[in-house]
């Protein structure tokens, strides 16, 4: 959904469901310090391995701005 589009109980389940995934995270590993951007970059240059996620998140992050900016543009135009 977009921004401003969730429903309050939709918003509150997203967040449980994060919550108990962190929970569970900790449990299994401990806590877990992130990667520096140095080792990630030698990681992923040497191996092609996303550690964490980061280009998944950052491609998602780019479809929901560039949908936003879309949005705002064609408002602006009408």
């Amino acid at each position: 959904p977009m921004y401003g589009r969730m429903t309050n109980e939709e918003i509150k389940q997203k967040q449980l469901e994060h919550i108990e995934s962190c929970r569970l995270k900790t449990e299994i590993f401990g806590t877990l310090r992130k990667v520096p951007d140095y080792e990630y970059d030698y990681i992923f240059v040497t191996t092609g391995l996303d550690t964490d996620d980061r280009q998944e998140k950052l491609n998602v992050l780019g479809v929901n701005m560039e949908k936003m900016i879309r949005a705002m543009v064609k408002f602006c135009k009408s």
